[in-house]
């Protein structure tokens, strides 16, 4: 709740200050991600049934740094592990591929692979606002190449897997359509008389032209400095997943479904009460913001203030 709190409070003085906020989500300039939301949100492929995502690998014994105080940080619950450090980044890109806000969630973790206070393991279940359902299961002490990074091949920090030209990480499952990502094979029923089980299937495969993400986000960096693009994250779109995974967090300890917006409603509260607030100003809402470009209009002569997300 803490990062809720400093997130609101932010958002609150840089409304006031006349500041565009440009969040570091590096994923949403991913050319994958931009053509994956393309097919989920086209009237050809919805509405959206469903989505299962995978976060799955093995972190390192040193990545854990048992002989560095710095780095103890990493082993401590609520500040390292999975849930805040990679799969933020996995419910972040479940909100910006469909265009849907997530409404309710229920979440399960464990920590016994290596007996740490921070979680390793865990599933999280979750709901759209129009009845959709996703799932996410995320672990980083199995080895494993389920992951973004390993299936997208974007950051070249991790190798190649032999065999990996098809792998998928996440799937989306729409009434017409489905798709499989990073593969980007979609799937349908089009030339069947009838639609089911008993017709074959037909597999369409589209391409997309790569770029590192990261260079594609300084890019968009320049553009919003200049007043000429509109950020593809916002703080408001950036704080409604903070509040995703810290309900994904609540509902692990707490063991029952937590909606997204009660924390949010609780951020404001705490802002209004720990700073003194107008909280007509705040700019946080209970109400789901939409999560697509067009949140935040950048207006020329307006500041511009950025912070990067990164993944350690």
């Amino acid at each position: 709740m803490r990062a809720g709190l400093k997130a609101s409070e932010l958002l609150s003085l840089t409304e006031q200050a006349g500041v565009v906020v440009l969040i570091g989500h590096q994923r949403r300039h991913s050319r994958l991600v931009k053509r994956a939301r393309h097919m989920v949100t086209d009237e050809n492929f919805g509405p959206l049934r469903g989505v299962n995502m995978e976060f799955s690998l093995l972190k390192p014994d040193s990545y854990f740094c048992n002989d560095d105080p710095a780095l103890e940080w990493r082993k401590r619950k609520g500040v390292g592990g999975p849930i805040l450090i990679n799969t933020i980044h996995d419910l972040d890109l479940m909100r910006f591929i469909t265009g849907h806000e997530i409404t309710k969630v229920f979440a399960m973790t464990s920590s016994a692979a290596r007996g740490e206070e921070v979680e390793d393991t865990g599933g999280v279940t979750v709901t759209f606002d129009h009845g959709a359902v996703g799932t996410l299961f995320f672990t980083d002490a199995s080895p494993a190449p389920w992951s973004y990074e390993f299936t997208t091949r974007e950051n070249k920090k991790y190798p190649p897997v032999p065999d990996n030209e098809t792998r998928d990480c996440y799937h989306f499952m729409g009434a017409q359509c489905s798709l499989g990502f990073p593969s980007l094979h979609s799937y349908a029923y089009r030339a069947a008389t009838e639609r089911g089980w008993d017709s074959p299937l037909s597999m369409d495969q589209s391409s997309v032209e790569m770029e590192d993400p990261l260079f594609l986000q300084m890019k968009h960096f320049v553009g919003v400095c200049r007043g000429e693009e509109i950020p593809v994250c916002s703080g408001r779109d950036a704080v409604e997943s903070l509040a995703v995974v810290l309900a994904v967090q609540r509902s692990a300890d707490c063991g029952r479904a937590v909606a997204p917006s009660e924390l949010l409603a609780e951020v404001n509260e705490d802002a209004v009460s720990t700073c003194r607030l107008d909280s007509s100003n705040l700019p946080i809402s209970k109400e789901p913001a939409s999560c697509s470009a067009q949140t935040t209009t950048a207006r020329p002569g307006l500041r511009l203030w950025s912070t990067t997300e990164t993944q350690a």
